[in-house]
């Protein structure tokens, strides 16, 4: 049996650090819903079950090749 804990939530700046945004962004996302959050006495914890929904929901990237310049 292991002794990982696997955390249920995460702190604003935490979510801030792992997503590399903006708290602003982090207060949109959570205001559409988009990510959720939990009361924990005075803290407000972002789930991590929203965060790592959040990332499954974002597009792939895409990339172009390189355009060749004429000779």
């Amino acid at each position: 049996m292991s002794d990982t804990i696997i955390p249920r939530g995460r702190s604003i700046e935490a979510t801030m650090a792992e997503l590399d945004i903006s708290r602003a962004t982090v207060n949109r996302l959570l205001s559409q819903g988009k990510l959720k959050a939990v009361k924990v006495g005075s803290k407000t914890l972002v789930t991590t079950e929203s965060i790592d929904a959040f990332w499954r929901s974002l597009p792939a990237a895409t990339f172009r090749s390189p355009s060749k310049k004429a000779a």
